[in-house]
């Protein structure tokens, strides 16, 4: 995240610190912990997160400030806080020894591996000897004897 500066990270790291440090007070006698150590974890977690929120509105206040009058870069901004944004990387795949950017093969690829998977599965089951193998049971073995007294309306 854009908004974590090097500040914050040593106050996360050091609210961790006070998180394993309450977590090891805890034992069969006291399972709760320490309770000092806890209220201070606790206080400290809560700054913590009013101090990450704040980080993160002048951040984005800072940047819709930079979009003022330019109404595409604004909506740019919205949909990249709704997690709208349009991804600008392509992915690729190594397609038979060589990089593949077409998602077109790369769905094909896939499709193919997927619907492949089975197949190779009944294959090998059926070429090894020590995997047993029972043939199903007929349907009728698996349906009761008929019962009089069921309701059915026809």
């Amino acid at each position: 995240n854009p908004w974590i500066t090097n500040g914050l990270m040593n106050s996360i790291n050091y609210k961790n610190f006070l998180y394993e440090k309450w977590k090891k007070s805890k034992n069969r006698k006291n399972q709760t912990g320490d309770s000092e150590l806890y209220e201070k974890y606790k206080n400290y977690r809560k700054k913590l997160r009013a101090l990450i929120k704040s980080a993160k509105n002048m951040f984005y206040s800072k940047k819709f400030s930079n979009c003022r009058g330019n109404s595409k870069k604004t909506w740019e901004l919205i949909n990249e806080l709704r997690g709208k944004s349009i991804s600008k990387s392509k992915c690729s795949f190594l397609v038979n020894g060589s990089l593949v950017n077409d998602r077109r093969i790369i769905a094909n690829e896939f499709n193919s591996y997927f619907a492949s998977v089975a197949r190779d599965l009944n294959e090998n089951a059926l070429k090894s000897e020590n995997l047993p193998i029972s043939p199903v049971p007929d349907f009728s073995t698996f349906i009761k004897s008929r019962v009089n007294d069921s309701l059915f309306l026809e």
